[in-house]
């Protein structure tokens, strides 16, 4: 048994030295058994990830909060909406309630994303404290700008075509302060309504699909 013992490290050597990659193998390997050895690296790069993403959630939940105290203060929703809800009251209850439900889907959302091979690898190099790759790095610059194109020419269309289709209540809309309006539509729209719909939900379907359609692999 010791003859084979030495003649199985041996041959791992000769493979290890023979592989012209053998520095990047050897250093790959040694990096997976040094996380191997550190189980609470993993939870903790989770918990961070968790708090990132439920911080941003939470700055587009009160980047919207002018918008909805514009349109509950014009009476939009009726005149009982407007006089009878403390603002107070209001803020309050859309800060915890959307509070519970974002930490709620967040979690379920990096759950099931792990677990059907989903990644965010910008943020988890963040987190992590690790450099992204070239690649993961150039897309944002363009994704960011393809973003606000597609929405600027969303806006211009319903602005010029669907607006004077509207009900004249739904036109209050457009009257409102531009910077309510982006603040709504960036930072919610852009982050909030993302971690639920893409992050969660998402996450979910495909997650579900996957109980029934799979590929022998």
């Amino acid at each position: 048994s010791r003859r084979r013992t030495r003649r199985s490290s041996a041959a791992e050597s000769f493979t290890i030295s023979a592989n012209p990659d053998s520095s990047l193998s050897a250093s790959t390997i040694e990096r997976s058994s040094a996380a191997s050895d550190r189980p609470d690296a993993s939870w903790s790069s989770s918990l961070s990830a968790f708090t990132v993403l439920l911080v941003a959630g939470l700055l587009g939940v009160a980047a919207v909060l002018p918008y909805v105290m514009e349109l509950v203060g014009s009476g939009i929703f009726g005149q009982a909406a407007a006089a009878d809800v403390p603002m107070p009251l209001i803020l309050t209850l859309a800060l915890l309630q959307n509070g519970i439900l974002l930490a709620v889907t967040i979690l379920i959302g990096l759950v099931l994303s792990e677990r059907i091979g989903l990644r965010m690898p910008l943020i988890q190099a963040w987190t992590t404290g690790t450099r992204a790759s070239v690649a993961q790095a150039v897309v944002l610059l363009p994704s960011l700008l393809a973003g606000a194109a597609v929405g600027a020419t969303l806006v211009a269309i319903e602005a010029l075509v669907f607006l004077r289709h509207l009900p004249p209540p739904m036109q209050r809309l457009f009257a409102m302060p531009l910077w309510k309006r982006l603040l709504a539509g960036v930072l919610y729209g852009g982050i909030t309504e993302e971690l639920l719909m893409r992050l969660f939900l998402m996450s979910l379907v495909a997650w579900l699909c996957g109980r029934w359609w799979k590929t022998p692999g």
